[in-house]
C-alpha cells in the first residue's frame, strides 16, 4: 500500500487546485471583433474598438424599456429582521468573491464584523425598514464572461455580463432574498414545478419529475409531448413595474417591496472590456446578474405562468429551471398533441405579450416521449407552430439542464456524452500524478474525483437502472483513474488498485448516489413535486 503523508496534504491542500489550473486552456485574453447585424436593410458591420464593442454589449445586457408604468400602491405593512439574519447573509457568502467598484471584500467584511458588528446591523436593518437601498451601491462594474461551447466569439450573444456589485450591499440582498424565498415557501406562492434557486431543488429534481411524469403517461398508452422555452434576456429583461405588481398581488410586506422598487431603479453599470474600463452608463430595466437576490425576484416576476397555462390545458404539467421552461404535454395521438401543444405556445406567447416577458422563439425546441416505433416514424413529418416560426419534433437526444433526453428515455446519448468528457478530463490531469513527480496521492484523488468523477457521474441518480453494459464502462473509467492516482501499473489487480486509490466499485458509487437522492425526496418538505 503506498505510503502518503497526510500532515503534507493538509498542508499543500491548495497545490492541487493551482496545479489543475495549468491542465486547463487557457482563455484568451482579448475579445476579438464583434458582428453588429444590420437593421432595416443595412448590412452587417463589426465592432472592432473598445468604444463599440462596450456599446454592442450594453444594449444587449441592459437593454432599455420604456418607464410608462402606473404608480403601484404598496402596502404599509412592515417586516423586521434580526441581527442573526444580517450575520448570517453576512457568513454565508464566499470571502474570495470579487468585490464592486470600493474594493470592500467579504474577507475585510467579517473582519470588520468583530468590532463593528452593531454598525453592520443597524445599516442593514436602516435600509430593509426604510425601504431604501443606498444610491452608492447601484453601480456595478460589468465583466464580460465567455459562455461555454459556443461555436464563435464574434457574437454578443456568446458573452454573459456579470455585475460585480458592493459587498456590503449584497449583505442587504441576501436579507431580502431570504425574506421574500420564505415567505413565497411558506405561503405557497412559487409553482411546483419550479426548480432552481429554490432550496433541494436542483436540476436532477426537475428532469426525475419529467421522467415520471412521461412513464406515468406510458402506463396509460399515451404519449408525451415536450416544448422547450427559453426567457429572452431573463434577469436583463424583467420589468420593474410587473414584479411589484406581483409582489403587491401576493401578499408581500411593504417595506420589502420599497427595498426591491428602489433596488431597481437608478441603477447605473460600466463595462470591463480587455482591461479597459468604460464609462458609467444609466440601467432603465432588469436585475443584475451576479445579485443574491436577482433569481428569486426573477422566478416570482415568472410564477404566476405556469397556473395560468395549467388552468386552460389539463393534460399539461410545467416544469422550469430559472429562464429554462419545460411544458410537458401528455396526448393519446400525435396530431392532437401537436395541436394542443401549438395552443400552449400561443397562451405562453399571449402571457409573455400582458408581462412584458419575451421568449427566444428560435432557440424553442420539441421533443416526443414514446416507445412506439409507429408514432416515431410519424413525428418526423410532424411540426408545431408558433407563430411565423416552425420546429419540428427533434428526432435525435436534446440537451435540457445538462441532461441529454432521448424520446424512450434511455439516456445512452447522455452516459456517451459524460464518458466522453470524463476521460478527457483525465487525460488531462493524468500528467499531475506523482508518477510523474507531481501530486501525492492524496491531493491527486481530489483533483480526479473533482474534476472526472463529477463529469462521469452527473445525472447518474435519474438514468441509473442496474444496466450492467453502462456500469461495466464505468467501472472501466475508475480503473483508470484508481491509475492515474497511484501511478500503479495496469498488471496491477483491480480489487489493490481500488483499495489503494480509495475508489469503490462503480455499482456501489451508483447505488449510493441512487439512494442519496431518494432519501433527500422522501425526507424533503411536504411541498417538494416528489411527495
Amino acid at each position: 500500500f503506498p505510503t502518503d503523508d497526510d500532515a503534507q496534504n493538509v498542508v499543500d491542500s491548495g497545490r492541487c487546485w493551482k496545479a489543475l489550473r495549468y491542465t486547463k486552456l487557457q482563455t484568451p485574453s482579448y475579445t476579438p471583433a464583434i458582428k453588429v447585424i444590420g437593421s432595416e436593410g443595412q448590412p452587417d458591420s463589426m465592432a472592432s474598438s473598445a468604444e463599440d464593442k462596450e456599446e454592442v454589449f450594453m444594449s444587449q445586457a441592459f437593454p432599455c424599456q420604456t418607464d410608462d408604468g402606473d404608480d403601484i400602491a404598496i402596502p404599509d405593512t412592515v417586516v423586521h429582521v434580526d441581527a442573526k439574519a444580517v450575520q448570517e447573509a453576512l457568513f454565508a457568502q464566499p470571502v474570495k468573491k470579487a468585490p464592486g467598484l470600493d474594493g470592500l471584500g467579504f474577507k475585510a467584511l467579517r473582519l470588520l464584523w468583530r468590532w463593528a458588528e452593531d454598525r453592520i446591523v443597524s445599516l442593514v436593518q436602516g435600509c430593509i425598514k426604510l425601504g431604501f437601498h443606498p444610491c452608492t451601491w447601484k453601480t456595478a462594474k460589468g465583466i464580460l464572461l465567455r459562455k461555454q461551447g459556443k461555436p464563435t466569439y464574434t457574437v454578443a450573444k456568446a458573452y454573459r455580463v456579470i455585475s460585480l456589485l458592493s459587498c456590503l450591499g449584497k449583505v442587504v440582498e441576501r436579507v431580502v432574498a431570504t425574506a421574500i424565498a420564505s415567505f413565497c415557501e411558506t405561503n405557497e406562492i412559487f409553482h411546483c414545478g419550479q426548480f432552481g434557486s429554490r432550496r433541494a431543488r436542483g436540476t436532477a429534481d426537475a428532469v426525475s419529475q419529467l421522467v415520471a411524469r412521461v412513464e406515468a403517461a406510458w402506463e396509460r398508452k399515451q404519449m408525451s409531448l415536450a416544448l422547450l422555452l427559453d426567457v429572452k434576456g431573463a434577469y436583463d429583461r424583467v420589468d420593474k413595474h410587473q414584479l411589484l405588481r406581483r409582489m403587491v398581488e401576493v401578499g408581500i410586506a411593504g417595506n420589502i417591496i420599497r427595498w426591491v422598487k428602489s433596488f431597481m431603479s437608478d441603477r447605473r453599470a460600466l463595462l470591463v472590456i480587455d482591461g479597459r474600463m468604460g464609462e458609467t452608463h444609466g440601467i432603465q430595466a432588469g436585475l443584475p446578474q451576479g445579485s443574491p437576490v436577482s433569481p428569486v425576484l426573477f422566478i416570482l416576476s415568472v410564477s404566476s405562468m405556469f397556473e395560468w397555462l395549467e388552468t386552460r390545458h389539463p393534460k399539461l404539467h410545467s416544469l422550469s429551471f430559472v429562464d429554462d421552461v419545460g411544458l410537458l404535454l401528455r396526448c393519446d395521438t400525435l396530431e392532437g398533441g401537436t395541436q394542443e401543444l401549438e395552443s400552449i405556445a400561443g397562451h405562453a406567447m399571449e402571457w409573455g405579450a400582458a408581462n412584458k416577458v419575451e421568449f427566444e422563439v428560435s432557440k424553442t425546441e420539441v421533443l416526443i416521449f414514446s416507445k412506439k416505433r409507429k408514432i416515431l416514424q410519424a413525428a418526423k413529418q410532424a411540426i408545431v407552430r408558433i407563430g411565423e416560426h416552425s420546429c419540428p419534433i427533434n428526432q435525435g437526444a436534446t440537451k435540457w439542464l445538462g441532461f441529454w433526453l432521448d424520446s424512450k428515455l434511455t439516456f445512452k446519448t447522455h452516459f456517451e456524452k459524460r464518458i466522453t468528457s470524463a476521460k478527457g478530463a483525465l487525460q488531462a490531469v493524468a500528467s499531475l500524478s506523482r508518477r510523474n513527480g507531481g501530486l501525492s496521492i492524496g491531493l491527486m484523488r481530489r483533483v480526479v474525483l473533482a474534476v472526472v468523477s463529477s463529469v462521469a457521474l452527473f445525472g447518474a441518480e435519474v438514468w441509473w437502472r442496474r444496466q450492467k453494459d453502462l456500469e461495466r464502462r464505468l467501472q472501466l473509467l475508475l480503473n483508470s483513474q484508481a491509475r492515474a492516482i497511484t501511478g500503479l501499473l495496469k498488471s496491477t489487480p483491480i480489487a489493490f488498485l481500488l483499495q489503494t486509490a480509495c475508489l469503490p466499485y462503480a455499482g456501489e458509487i451508483l447505488d449510493q448516489r441512487q439512494t442519496r437522492f431518494a432519501t433527500r425526496a422522501l425526507t424533503a418538505a411536504r411541498d417538494h413535486p416528489t411527495h
